[in-house]
């Protein structure tokens, strides 16, 4: 196997786990969130609520790990791959959404952390982690459900490669 299709292979794992961690994360989220302006619901029992933060840290972790093997698995292929960004529009502008979401992803992952270090220390107050999820839903106002929307873009430009020039359009 040649070492540019390993490096594609690593990326598109990695890339899964972060879009798998991501996911879990949302769905997760969602279970305490109601109403059309996510309104912040706690669950009836306390018990339910503990187990949704422990679900919603292990996600978290696996979107980390699969974001911080992300990035340079994909500078990596860039490197590897000799493209002319002139012609290849799509990557361009998956280059440039990648960019765009990077300080967004890094800033909420920083939320996360915080989020994760609160729930397994084993003797943390309930209305702590609330307080760390309802800021890191509210946090940016929207900008990290905007990265979803950025990253479902870029995996349509790379499977469809618009905007690639062709021998004929030159």
């Amino acid at each position: 196997m040649k070492k540019e299709n390993l490096i594609l292979l690593f990326l598109v794992f990695s890339f899964l786990l972060w879009i798998a961690g991501d996911a879990s994360r949302l769905i997760l989220s969602s279970e305490m969130l109601s109403g059309k302006n996510f309104a912040f619901t706690p669950p009836a029992s306390l018990n339910t609520e503990r187990m949704l933060y422990s679900l919603l840290s292990k996600s978290i972790i696996i979107g980390l790990i699969g974001f911080t093997l992300t990035v340079p698995f994909a500078i990596f292929y860039l490197n590897s791959k000799k493209y002319i960004l002139k012609n290849e529009g799509w990557l361009l502008i998956s280059i440039v959404l990648f960019t765009i979401l990077l300080p967004i992803e890094l800033f909420t992952f920083w939320l996360d952390y915080k989020f994760i270090i609160s729930e397994m220390t084993l003797n943390i107050d309930i209305n702590e982690l609330r307080k760390l999820f309802v800021h890191r839903i509210y946090a940016l106002a929207g900008a990290p459900y905007m990265t979803i929307l950025s990253v479902a873009t870029i995996i349509i430009m790379i499977i469809f490669k618009p905007l690639k020039k062709t021998l004929y359009d030159s």
